[in-house]
């Protein structure tokens, strides 16, 4: 049973089949090209041939990737293959406690190096194809993508990429946040709590979240019971509760090499400042504020996980980027996959992908006009707190 997901475990019954009346998850149609501990990497072709682009995706290191598939009309890789985008998707896996040493250096350098270098044996695309190619992160996967893109960027030899798409992706971590105080508390050795495990386990990340907003279970609870007869919502819901309870471990290296960096030190704005703050960070994280790359970024308006104001920092962070900007209403997840986000945004998003980005654009008219189809800043929801989606009150 060790090393199975959750949708793997899940029992076919009478009860199952009687609220579920087909396969909760459609996962989109793919093939495992390469793997190496608990890393696995899988390609999903483009409906179409040749592909107009290809869509490299590092999800979250703290849930399973699948939320980004979900099926149903609910899915983001499916959205993008669809579109005619190549998608090759990072899943990290749970680590072993063999993996404890894996560090961000050996992540992105090592593990992630090889792994896109055998990509091309398996996808139509060159390592400097013309066509465009897209990093796409989501929350943690998001600086992973910063960093390796400034790595990348290092490099005699690099990786093409013409664009990064970042999903509520923590950036500045000086703010209030239940997250960042508890993080930042003088008197909690962070250091120490690494060395005390092989890898940090599950269910205390999981009861971490949880601690956020301890009202929040019984009230997802409520409101299914409530609307058990409403079969789209049942469906959703019941996808969001399996996929928010499947969490995996972290490696203990890598919670000291990112974590305590990014919410400690707060690494991504102070590599960007002028002062003692950058000389004080590890070589690795100096290199993003360097990126000139188009960056398309979501933040949700009601995220008391990665708050807006710190992904709305990225300008600040990354001022030589070409920024795209949309702030969306929901939480940390209901913002990238309430109703509004998949008609809309997500068009956004497939543009961006298949196009390159901004890199058409100058640097000025960039950052002077916004996107023609951004959404509603922070001021006119919090005016109107009656149309908050209902994804935000059943994400996790």
């Amino acid at each position: 049973m060790k090393g199975l997901n959750l949708l793997e475990r899940i029992p076919t019954s009478r009860w199952t089949q009687s609220v579920i009346s087909r396969p909760l998850f459609e996962a989109t149609p793919s093939k495992t090209i390469y793997s190496e501990g608990s890393l696995r990497v899988k390609i999903y072709e483009a409906h179409e041939a040749p592909a107009i682009g290809q869509v490299i995706v590092f999800p979250s290191l703290i849930n399973r990737p699948y939320v980004l598939d979900l099926g149903r009309g609910r899915s983001l890789i499916g959205a993008l293959v669809r579109a005619g985008l190549e998608v090759i998707l990072m899943d990290w896996g749970s680590p072993e406690d063999s993996e404890r040493d894996l560090g961000l250096e050996g992540l992105l350098s090592g593990r992630l190096k090889r792994a896109l270098d055998t990509v091309h044996a398996h996808s139509e695309f060159e390592k400097d194809d013309a066509r465009p190619r897209t990093l796409l992160g989501h929350c943690l996967g998001g600086n992973l993508a910063l960093l390796f893109a400034a790595q990348e960027n290092l490099r005699s030899d690099p990786l093409k990429i013409d664009g990064l798409i970042l999903l509520t992706t923590p950036i500045d971590t000086a703010n209030t946040a239940l997250l960042n105080t508890w993080f930042q508390t003088p008197e909690w050795d962070a250091e120490r709590f690494a060395q005390s495990f092989q890898t940090i386990p599950w269910p205390l990340l999981q009861l971490t979240f949880q601690m956020l907003r301890p009202t929040m279970t019984p009230k997802r609870w409520w409101m299914f019971a409530t609307r058990l007869t409403e079969k789209d919502f049942r469906e959703s819901w019941l996808q969001m509760e399996l996929w928010s309870n499947d969490n995996i471990s972290f490696s203990s290296e890598l919670f000291r090499d990112l974590l305590i960096p990014l919410y400690r030190e707060n690494a991504m704005m102070n590599a960007a400042a002028k002062g003692p703050g950058k000389e004080a960070l590890k070589p690795l994280w100096r290199n993003p504020s360097k990126l000139t790359l188009p960056i398309f970024s979501l933040a949700a308006i009601d995220d008391h996980i990665v708050p807006i104001e710190s992904t709305r920092a990225l300008k600040e962070a990354l001022p030589l980027a070409l920024h795209e900007f949309y702030e969306q209403k929901g939480g940390h997840i209901g913002a990238l996959l309430s109703k509004r986000t998949r008609e809309s945004l997500w068009k956004d998003m497939i543009r961006f992908a298949s196009t390159g980005g901004a890199k058409n654009q100058t640097s000025a008219s960039a950052q002077a006009a916004p996107a023609k189809n951004s959404y509603r800043t922070d001021p006119e929801l919090r005016a109107n707190q009656s149309q908050k989606s209902a994804a935000t009150s059943v994400e996790a």
